[in-house]
């Protein structure tokens, strides 16, 4: 009973391990997967973190600094006597406690520069971390992609298989009623053979591309089944004549490589200030308390004075006003002062390059969509006229005016045209997505 019972659950575990391993994956789940289980994410995230640490703590630095100390001496030997300031030879012991504090009251504003400066860092550092949620995206997308380009050749190099199945059965009846020779026969079983082959490839061939969005994604699985989208909607021939710099101001607005050059710059602004900054004056105030307790004061009796009384007469506090004035240093606080206005220059070129470089990628992919939808509508149109083509073909043979090389010709040239369609399917919907991401449409969700 027992064992029919553990010889259940373990076929209950195995189904349920079974129903989840086939589970169809959409894009955004591939990329939400990926985004989670992705070990350089994580450290984005932990240097996004650090950077938000120091922003914070820039914030605290406005704080009085405050400390506090306690010691207990032992004194051996020959040692100088606190009531009578002479020289003694007596071992004894004392306690002695200090409380201090000190207040920046100006600082040439660098406090103030500094919490900006780390602000925008951390700014920063949350662009590039979105930037490279966008970038795993866009590699999952691809990998994605061309997982359903690999099914795509697979299904036609089945799709041929059965066709050419179908054309053998056809020729062995001819043969058998003496209308076609026997070589027309070892052609069609030659076809077969290679399209076997080409089947095997092809399933070899997805696999792999399987294998890379699995490492794309960290996904432990040996296959993975994902959802065709190549039925989806196609709105790309209402927005074929976009224009570039609709696309590119809105693209700058968010794009994160943009943003995060644009607080570097504003970072850089302020890092300037607070070199700046150590050119003038700066004003500190302190204060604090101290007393002790030392076993060699006594009375003029000659006993100890007692733990309390001695904490209240040996008391001593202090108010400090300090003001400091940089005067020279070698000349080490103008050259730092050029050097940062050098590092805002470059800053602005960065920033310049950046805005460059998104301009040219709009209209790389804007050029290359429209060409991929003139090419999906032609190729839409050959491939009609090739299936036609065939389908004549193969009367043509059935009624002995081709023979069975020009049969599998036409055949090939036929498949050859659908797996054209099948990748510029592919390629138009790569880049109809990225356009939209240059639009700021919610292509993926990363947050």
């Amino acid at each position: 009973m027992k064992s029919a019972k553990l010889n259940f659950l373990v076929l209950l575990i195995s189904v349920n391990f079974s129903v989840w391993s086939q589970k169809s994956w959409s894009l955004n789940e591939c990329i939400e997967y990926a985004l989670e289980h992705n070990l350089i994410q994580k450290r984005k995230q932990l240097a996004t973190e650090k950077s938000k640490e120091y922003f914070t703590q820039s914030k605290r630095e406005f704080l009085p600094r405050i400390n506090a100390s306690t010691g207990y001496s032992i004194n051996f030997g020959r040692y100088i006597d606190v009531n009578t300031n002479n020289y003694i030879n007596t071992q004894s012991f004392s306690n002695r406690y200090y409380l201090g504090s000190t207040l920046d009251i100006f600082n040439g504003f660098r406090k103030w520069n500094t919490i900006s400066y780390n602000k925008f860092l951390f700014q920063a550092s949350k662009e590039a971390t979105l930037n490279a949620k966008y970038q795993l995206a866009f590699s999952v997308m691809d990998a994605y992609h061309f997982v359903l380009f690999r099914k795509g050749l697979l299904e036609i190099a089945k799709e041929q298989q059965e066709l050419t199945l179908l054309n053998y059965k056809m020729i062995s009846k001819k043969v058998e009623l003496g209308l076609s020779a026997t070589s027309d026969l070892l052609e069609i079983k030659s076809t077969m053979a290679s399209e076997q082959v080409s089947v095997i490839k092809a399933m070899s061939n997805m696999e792999s591309a399987q294998l890379i969005l699995l490492q794309e994604m960290n996904l432990d699985e040996k296959s993975i089944e994902i959802l065709s989208m190549l039925d989806e909607g196609q709105k790309q021939n209402a927005i074929l004549q976009q224009n570039i710099e609709d696309t590119f101001n809105k693209a700058i607005r968010f794009y994160p490589l943009i943003k995060q050059q644009e607080f570097k710059l504003r970072a850089a602004e302020k890092s300037l200030s607070m070199t700046r900054g150590s050119l003038y004056p700066s004003v500190s105030l302190s204060s604090g308390y101290g007393t002790g307790y030392y076993e060699t004061r006594v009375d003029p009796l000659g006993n100890i004075i007692g733990f309390k009384d001695q904490l209240k007469e040996n008391a001593t506090k202090y108010i400090n006003f300090s003001l400091s004035i940089p005067i020279s240093n070698k000349w080490a606080n103008r050259s730092r002062v050029k050097l940062a206005k050098i590092k805002v220059s470059e800053s602005v070129n960065q920033l310049q390059q950046q805005k460059l470089n998104l301009y040219k990628e709009i209209q790389t992919a804007l050029q290359k969509r429209e060409a991929l939808i003139a090419e999906k509508e032609a190729n839409g149109h050959n491939l009609e006229a090739k299936e036609m083509a065939y389908t004549i073909a193969k009367k043509k043979y059935e009624k002995g005016l081709i023979n069975i090389y020009d049969l599998q010709q036409v055949k090939n040239v036929w498949t050859m045209t659908k797996i054209e369609q099948v990748r510029v399917a592919i390629q138009l919907k790569i880049q109809q997505k990225t356009i939209d991401f240059y639009n700021g449409n919610p292509v993926f969700q990363v947050n």
